[in-house]
């Protein structure tokens, strides 16, 4: 994935180098109703490439580039097209109680008061993964662009899983469980719904934090956290997807926002419009051997989507540039020619 040593900018990027042709991956002759909102044929999953952040051999920077991009374009649209994903539409509504954790919430690296989470009921899109023993239905809010995630295992018949309410631009969080709140999500449902779901936890709070309506601290049996959700979905083909359904589904799923590859940015702020292509503009670098001698290459390529066709997408513009040696972090010594 592209997630590592990348950077975004809104705008095209004024860097020297070689640039080339664009590049779209290999389609599949699939064929899609008159209705679709895209175009068959749909294109296949790429061949994999190892993303350690080093040139596999035999490989040149552009084609190490090009395959990562697309790597990062299948998990975001193709995957969904291809029906590789089962997804859903309908209607959600959320709350949680997140402030009986005090301020043991974390922002910025530093401790602050938590939040009680919602979502107003209205329309949501939502995608099931099944695997290896567990299946996740993270369900997304397309108008308060927040998400609830649902899991329930092999290993606990009966019980789900649910997270807390979270923006798009958050991940992780505590969570509750309930038994017998959610239809079984084996066999990929052609619906799945419930009401007034109330799922249950006891969160440990760091010691010597603030509490606020009844929080407990480690030293008691936990802050009574508690998620209340109430949800109708049908199953949706690909052919209805939009680019802002994309976005929604792929809320955690944006491309780092510098070359350490730590800080990231989820996919609402990694594209930007040109013309009728979403695009996202890629800073990265790569590390090489020559003659036995380490380098980095960096680099710079565009990843972009059709709006009117969602199958029409691909990378292009790859460019090679020599870093600002006081920015960003850089392998060693730059190679010749970056």
């Amino acid at each position: 994935m592209l997630r590592r040593r990348l950077a975004i900018s809104a705008a095209t990027l004024a860097f020297g180098g070689v640039a080339c042709s664009s590049s779209a991956p290999t389609a599949s002759p699939a064929t899609v109703s008159s209705s679709c909102a895209y175009v068959a044929p749909i294109p296949n999953a790429p061949a994999v490439v190892s993303d350690y952040g080093e040139l596999p051999t035999g490989m040149t920077v552009q084609a190490y580039a090009e395959a990562q991009g697309l790597a990062y374009l299948d998990t975001f649209v193709g995957t969904y097209l291809r029906g590789g994903v089962p997804l859903y539409t309908g209607t959600l509504s959320a709350s949680d109680n997140q402030s009986v954790l005090g301020e043991d919430c974390v922002a910025d690296g530093s401790a602050t008061e938590c939040k009680n989470g919602s979502i107003t009921e209205g329309p949501a899109i939502a995608s099931l993964v099944i695997g290896q023993g567990v299946a996740t239905l993270s369900v997304h809010s397309l108008s308060d662009h927040s998400y609830v995630v649902l899991t329930q295992s092999t290993d606990a018949a009966g019980v789900t899983n649910v997270g807390i309410v979270l923006p798009d631009t958050s991940e992780g969080g505590n969570t509750g469980t309930c038994k017998g709140c959610v239809p079984s999500f084996s066999g990929e449902p052609a619906s799945i719904s419930f009401k007034d779901l109330v799922s249950t936890g006891d969160v440990a709070v760091n010691p010597g934090q603030g509490n606020v309506d009844g929080g407990v601290t480690d030293a008691n049996a936990g802050a009574p956290l508690s998620t209340h959700a109430s949800l109708s979905l049908s199953r949706a083909t690909a052919c209805a997807l939009t680019f802002d359904d994309l976005i929604e589904l792929n809320a955690l799923n944006g491309l780092a926002t510098n070359n350490n590859g730590f800080a990231s940015t989820n996919a609402a702020s990694t594209f930007a419009q040109q013309g009728n292509d979403m695009v996202a503009v890629v800073q990265s670098s790569v590390y090489s051997y020559t003659a036995n001698e380490g380098c980095t290459t960096s680099y710079t390529i565009e990843l972009y989507v059709n709006l009117t066709n969602l199958a029409d997408y691909g990378v292009r513009n790859f460019q090679t540039f020599t870093p600002d040696a006081g920015g960003g972090y850089y392998y060693g010594m730059v190679c010749a020619g970056s």
